[in-house]
């Protein structure tokens, strides 16, 4: 049905839309003992918005620390009211609240330097973390996704296709708690899937700020020229 309205165009680029700046400045982050961390057990963590956490994934999260009991959560400061709600939430899933620990909001290189802390980054459903999830890769941290039906909830298996790491890339809840409680039990299978990660970064498209604003360039001649030949606006594709 047409309601008068111009059709929705658009410019698809071929690597996922986040430009990573990777000549950043990443500053010392102390040890773990210095965010109230311990030195022993897995840091997983999601730092994210608190809306994007519902109650299917947190019960999947907190399954998880009751399967491996020296584990905690990490998770952004949402404030006093938020925090307490998701530690209650957590105690009626059986599981201690000072396991969920709560990182306060610093410049961004000191998040980056702070990610070095951590094991596995578990993603939300319905709406993917972004710029999140995308700083998780670029510090060497594996992230697991469920990819649902919406562009929001397909934002970081993006990412992580983009890198070879499908496998990270689940089509189900369960899958989705199967994989991570694959990785927070079993040492081997974590560092494989993080050495990959790390060995796909130095070379990874997705991180290649320069070839990223390229496309866009080719992008805009694209449009100019197809404007210069009267021709109506259109998605166009980047090669």
């Amino acid at each position: 049905m047409n309601d008068g309205r111009e059709p929705r165009v658009g410019l698809l680029l071929p690597q996922p839309h986040p430009v990573f700046e990777t000549a950043l400045r990443v500053p010392d982050c102390g040890s773990r003992s210095d965010h109230g961390l311990s030195n022993e057990g897995l840091v997983l963590c999601h730092f994210d918005q608190a809306h994007k956490i519902g109650p299917e994934v947190f019960s999947i999260w907190m399954r998880l620390l009751g399967r491996v009991p020296d584990a905690v959560l990490w998770l952004l400061d949402a404030g006093p009211l938020a925090n307490a709600n998701l530690r209650h939430e957590a105690l009626a899933r059986g599981i201690a609240p000072e396991r969920l620990r709560f990182a306060p909001a610093v410049p961004y290189e000191a998040h980056l330097a702070c990610l070095g802390h951590v094991d596995l980054f578990l993603d939300t459903f319905h709406h993917n973390a972004r710029s999140m999830a995308f700083n998780a890769l670029w510090a060497g941290i594996p992230v697991v996704t469920y990819a649902g039906k919406t562009m929001a909830s397909r934002l970081a298996g993006g990412f992580l296709r983009s890198l070879g790491l499908d496998e990270l890339v689940l089509d189900s809840a369960d899958d989705y708690e199967r994989k991570a409680l694959e990785l927070v039990t079993d040492p081997v299978a974590l560092a494989r899937v993080r050495n990959t990660l790390v060995a796909a970064r130095g070379h990874a498209a997705a991180f290649d700020a320069t070839a990223r604003v390229r496309a866009v360039e080719r992008g805009f001649i694209k449009m100019v020229e197809r404007q210069r030949a009267g021709l109506p606006p259109a998605t166009l594709s980047v090669d």
